[in-house]
């Protein structure tokens, strides 16, 4: 995993909290502070800075400011005990206050200056909303611990005017309701709102330009400066959606404190909430981010999709196990058969096929419109495919498949978009042939779907098989499809909007489903989508 650090270079002189007569010359440069000194005191010091995992250092910079540092050591170098040499890695950095324990980093309060925050909140928006005080503060009680506000002001230092927005910044400003809380804390909470824009907003990325400690009882309110070494970096793996941001804050304004205060529950389920943020923050191969992926929706699935008295593949399971128990009753077993018979043939738990099958069912329309689901599917093998249609229909199923692949295989793109038409025309004249085609591609998006994420993920999971005999190109095109998926259900069950509303986000009204499916091509898809990718 890469990190990005926004601790900056300075030059000064450090000391250790508990020994301000042993002074080091020393440089920050690239996240590393580099320290040296000749003074014999250092060897009381040495097993100390050798054996702790974290060091506090204070300094003085060449820009007059005092400074805090947490470090760990990476290398130390003495030249016949006469000077010593020190490489630290920095993790962070506050200015402005000498603190004399990490456990003394205390805050009453965070504020953070997001880039990109003003594609979902801006200061305009702040101005005219009809819930901010003094047209600059819109603030949210999240639970009996914090509350968020969002706030409209100056920068607070020069380089925060880098993100300025319409001569403002937009700080999000994290408040303790009941104290001061650890440095730890508020890293906790940072990532937890940092996610949330992360998921707000699909068409940039939202990272920290800065951060600002406000310490209990400053009535002042003056901001330390925290600098600090992030894992996240400006690599995302991010659902490429037609919309920038997901849920407008002007559309959605009503509905914040409820969206903020269920994210916030999202993340107490840590594992599921972890499974969905390392794969937006760590990039990797396709093949495991997919892995990663529908790790995501085991777990997703049945927290908070599976319900066993709604579940109709649970139902016709728990049908079938009745049904089998009859007829074992019937039977003579020893008792050793009959508990091997009844756990294993009688297990009502749901496979990973069919979880998917319930994941996928609900949203198929959206699925097979928004992605070109189409090229996972083997259409030569319609024929071996029962969906109770008679034979002529069938048949022309088939010939309207194949010539959909013909069409695909044309060069021309101005011949491609007309033959496509004619063949929607087609489709359109005949009615019952319309609906049966749809029909069609419902069953394959949700059985031949989940049947393949299934096998993908036992592939590399279970290494049933080398997975490089699949072409890259599919862990690609799988992966993209798991991320809008998996942004659906965080839609629907997280922030609590149905069906309809979540269709409205994408325009699915005004998608024909003939007409996209038929039109998708894949290779002209790979040649756009694809090939950017295969660096990753």
């Amino acid at each position: 995993m890469g990190y990005r650090s926004l601790v900056e270079d300075r030059s000064g002189t450090f000391w250790l909290p508990n020994d301000v007569e042993l002074l080091f010359d020393g440089k920050m440069e690239d996240g590393k502070l580099f320290l040296k000194t000749s003074n014999e005191k250092f060897l009381e010091q040495m097993n100390f800075i050798r054996n702790s995992q974290w060091i506090l250092f204070h300094g003085g910079s060449n820009k007059n400011e005092d400074m805090t540092l947490k470090a760990s050591l990476l290398n130390l170098h003495d030249s016949n005990h006469s000077v010593f040499e020190l490489i630290l890695d920095v993790f962070l950095v506050l200015y402005g206050k000498l603190i004399d324990t990490i456990e003394g980093i205390q805050f009453k309060a965070i504020m953070i200056n997001f880039t990109n925050i003003h594609k979902w909140i801006s200061p305009y928006l702040i101005t005219y909303s009809t819930i901010a005080k003094d047209r600059s503060i819109i603030e949210y009680e999240i639970n009996d611990d914090y509350s968020i506000s969002f706030l409209k002001r100056q920068p607070i230092k020069d380089k925060d005017k880098a993100t300025m927005d319409r001569f403002f910044n937009v700080y999000v400003k994290i408040n303790s309701r009941q104290g001061v809380k650890s440095i730890e804390e508020w890293f906790n909470l940072k990532q937890t709102i940092q996610d949330f824009l992360n998921f707000m907003i699909t068409g940039k990325n939202v990272e920290v330009h800065s951060l600002y400690g406000i310490l209990e009882g400053d009535s002042r309110g003056n901001e330390i400066e925290i600098q600090f070494k992030s894992f996240i970096t400006d690599e995302m793996n991010k659902c490429g959606n037609i919309k920038p941001v997901l849920l407008r804050f002007d559309l959605y304004e009503d509905q914040i404190p409820k969206f903020l205060q269920n994210w916030f529950e999202f993340k107490e389920n840590s594992v599921i909430y972890s499974f969905y943020f390392n794969y937006m923050y760590e990039l990797t191969t396709f093949e495991l981010r997919v892995f990663k992926l529908v790790s995501f929706f085991e777990a997703f699935h049945q927290s908070y999709v599976f319900n066993k008295e709604t579940s109709l593949i649970h139902k016709e399971k728990v049908d079938q196990k009745v049904r089998i128990l009859d007829k074992l009753s019937l039977v003579q077993f020893d008792s050793k058969d009959k508990f091997y018979l009844t756990s294993k043939i009688c297990d009502t738990r749901l496979y990973l096929k069919e979880r998917f099958m319930e994941l996928i069912e609900p949203f198929v329309r959206s699925i097979y419109i928004l992605n070109p689901i189409y090229s996972y599917v083997n259409l030569e093998e319609i024929k071996k495919i029962d969906i109770g249609i008679d034979s002529e229909l069938k048949t022309k199923l088939i010939n309207i498949i194949l010539k959909k692949k013909e069409i695909d295989s044309m060069e021309s793109k101005a011949e491609r978009i007309q033959k496509y038409q004619d063949l929607v025309a087609e489709i359109n004249s005949d009615h019952k042939l319309k609906l049966n085609f749809l029909f069609l591609i419902t069953y394959i998006t949700i059985n031949n779907f989940s049947g393949v994420i299934s096998s993908y993920r036992n592939i590399i999971g279970h290494s049933l098989r080398d997975h490089s005999k699949i072409d890259s190109y599919k862990w690609y095109y799988m992966a993209k499809i798991l991320e809008y998926v998996s942004q659906i259900w965080i839609l629907k069950k997280i922030f609590d909007l149905d069906t309809i509303e979540i269709e409205g986000i994408y325009f699915m009204e005004e998608a024909n489903p003939i007409e996209m499916i038929i039109e998708s091509n894949i290779q002209e898809y790979n040649q756009k989508k694809y090939s950017k990718k295969t660096s990753n």
